[in-house]
């Protein structure tokens, strides 16, 4: 793969927002064509042009996966769930409601789950009980939120 610092550099993508239509094409198709070398080196990606790749229909599901453990790191709560929802992993969606489930234990998963865990967005996972395919995960306890009464107002 010849894909040289001078076009997959940090900052060819960081104004992504400011690009003309046409540069913001080239610089989706420069990351689908080189996406192994851009996950390989842990390469920033905005958000805006993460977006962008993950509702690519023509592009395999399973890399768009991939990227996303790339750029998760980097995501706030609420880009996470947009990109959870772009993605249709909308299992995952329900651990920020503090719900419990489970996901097929694979290593792709055990990624995203050990960034959550960094993250604190999950207090835990671990191989289900019932069944080693699968990884048990923990969600972190939603506490909601309380009113004093009036007369401590």
């Amino acid at each position: 793969m010849n894909c040289s610092e001078d076009i997959c550099t940090n900052s060819l993508f960081y104004p992504y927002s400011a690009l003309g239509k046409g540069v913001k094409s080239a610089a989706e198709n420069i990351v689908i064509k080189h996406l192994d070398y851009i996950i390989g080196n842990k390469y920033f990606v905005p958000f805006k042009l993460c977006k962008e790749i993950f509702s690519k229909p023509d592009m395999v599901h399973e890399d768009k996966v991939r990227f996303f453990t790339l750029v998760l790191d980097g995501l706030e709560v609420s880009e996470c769930k947009e990109c959870l929802t772009l993605l249709r992993l909308k299992e995952y969606l329900s651990v920020f409601d503090g719900k419990q489930l489970t996901v097929p234990a694979t290593d792709t998963n055990k990624a995203i789950l050990e960034i959550f865990l960094r993250k604190y967005w999950i207090a835990g996972f671990d191989i289900d009980k019932k069944d080693s395919n699968l990884y048990g995960i923990s969600s972190r306890r939603i506490f909601k939120k309380q009113t004093l009464p009036n007369e401590l107002l």
